[in-house]
């Protein structure tokens, strides 16, 4: 018996690279959002600096 059977003997197997793959994709997504949400700002204060001004950023 191997010590992470040991430790979680209910577990299922996963393969690491799976995980790791999971894990940096959704890392690249969150930073294209981020950067999506960014240029949008830049946009809006860009066409009209007023707009910035009274743009509900939480929606």
């Amino acid at each position: 018996m191997n010590l992470l059977s040991a430790l979680a003997p209910t577990s299922v197997p996963t393969d690491p690279v799976e995980g790791i793959t999971g894990r940096v994709a959704f890392s690249a997504a969150v930073k294209a959002v981020r950067a999506a949400a960014e240029a949008q700002a830049e946009l809006v204060r860009l066409l009209d600096p007023n707009v910035g001004k009274h743009l509900d950023r939480s929606a």
